[in-house]
């Protein structure tokens, strides 16, 4: 994992494209899994989900940028492995009926089977994080 190779000066890097540094994009995306997975996890079961949108999403993590960005390489890496795999271990437990359901993860976003919810949400958005960092760290 990039993060675990980090020295600390490149831990406190500024990645351009998300604006805070490498630490607090590792720790962002090892906090959002859980509340992330509990969303695609209502929608696979058939629950209603609270009204989420865009711009409250970019308020949590603009509220939360200070504290992400003290946390250490050490606390970062161990929750985001331990997030990572609850959701890996999630994503494998859910049928198909499950994964068919049709749902909307957040307002005005696609509306789509669960199966697409997974792979956008819970895979290939925490996969742009890396890519930033890497970029910013030039590897």
């Amino acid at each position: 994992m990039i993060a675990e190779r980090c020295s600390p000066a490149q831990w406190r890097t500024v990645c351009a494209a998300e604006g805070q540094s490498v630490g607090s994009a590792v720790y962002h995306v090892a906090r959002w899994f859980p509340a992330e997975l509990e969303r695609i996890e209502r929608l696979a079961t058939g629950g209603e989900l609270p009204y989420l949108d865009a711009a409250m999403i970019d308020r949590e993590n603009a509220r939360h940028a200070d504290r992400d960005a003290a946390c250490t390489r050490e606390e970062a890496t161990a929750l985001l492995r331990r997030n990572a795999a609850t959701v890996a271990a999630a994503i494998r437990s859910l049928g198909d009926a499950q994964l068919d359901r049709v749902g909307q993860y957040l307002e005005g976003g696609t509306v789509g089977p669960v199966e697409v919810l997974v792979e956008r949400v819970l895979i290939a958005h925490p996969r742009e994080h890396p890519a930033s960092i890497r970029a910013t760290l030039g590897e």
